[in-house]
């Protein structure tokens, strides 16, 4: 590559709305979707993660869209309709132009390269009998404020993702209440939250010992950057539509685009 141009690598994971892969490069790997493995947002076993000087460093750009007839469905509402209305989505929110949000998208294997951020004070927010945000990404080590905006009663609950057992569990009486959690952002994984007053309320919060890691918007493009150089394993994470993971590689002062299509 010569000097001052950016290597492009162009990369496609595509996936039918049900989750099975269309062809044999793009498989789906039903392992990493086990309850065993499906909470860990980084392999157990691998080495801490380590802030380095990047000297180089590559980007992965790109998009989630979903390219099925597949739409959010609408959850019947049974107590506090006034407040929460009759009908809301599901909460897989797909935009027009067919950009799909609250997809996770992380390096899986990433253990050195940018600083974490200083900040690591996080929040959901439950607002009209829902959660806000519905999907984040989070950093381990962090509080976790659960807020309320709303003049009902809330029971939120906090899981681990595909296990019973209760983490947290906040009750909160009326709206402007807000109670730190310290210990639930403690461990790299995928946390599942829910409100037993209210149960269409689903929320995820996945925890990462890494900065390389994103959520998806329905307009705007997947950005990483200042990747180290190397092979990693991108893995990305939908609600109802599952998860996909895919090797990949990043060139110094390069691109690395990524079409994520469900």
């Amino acid at each position: 590559m010569t000097q001052g141009r950016l290597a492009i690598v162009a990369l496609a994971v595509t996936l039918a709305a049900c989750g099975q892969s269309e062809n044999g490069n793009d498989a789906r790997d039903a392992s990493v979707d086990t309850i065993a493995e499906a909470a860990f947002t980084s392999r157990p076993g691998l080495s801490p993660y380590r802030e380095i000087e990047l000297t180089e460093s590559g980007r992965l750009e790109g998009d989630v869209r979903l390219e099925s007839s597949a739409r959010d469905t609408l959850v019947v509402v049974t107590r506090n309709a006034d407040l929460c209305g009759d009908r809301i989505p599901e909460g897989a929110i797909v935009a027009p132009q067919g950009g799909l949000m609250n997809v996770v998208v992380w390096l899986s294997d990433a253990r050195e390269g940018k600083a974490l951020p200083d900040s690591r004070r996080f929040e959901v927010t439950n607002s009209r009998c829902r959660l806000d945000p519905r999907v984040q990404g989070v950093i381990v080590g962090g509080t976790l404020n659960v807020k309320s905006a709303d003049p009902v009663v809330h029971e939120t609950v906090i899981r681990v993702s595909g296990v019973t057992e209760v983490l947290e569990a906040v009750t909160q009486n009326g709206d402007g209440q807000v109670v730190p959690l310290e210990k639930v952002l403690a461990r790299p994984l995928r946390l599942e939250l829910s409100c037993r007053t209210h149960p269409w309320t689903q929320g995820w919060i996945h925890v990462f010992d890494h900065p390389y890691f994103v959520v998806s918007a329905p307009k705007g493009p997947l950005v990483l950057d200042s990747i180290p150089p190397g092979e990693y394993t991108m893995r990305t994470w939908h609600e109802r539509l599952g998860g996909t993971t895919r090797e990949i590689r990043v060139e110094s002062g390069g691109i690395t685009r990524v079409e994520v299509k469900y």
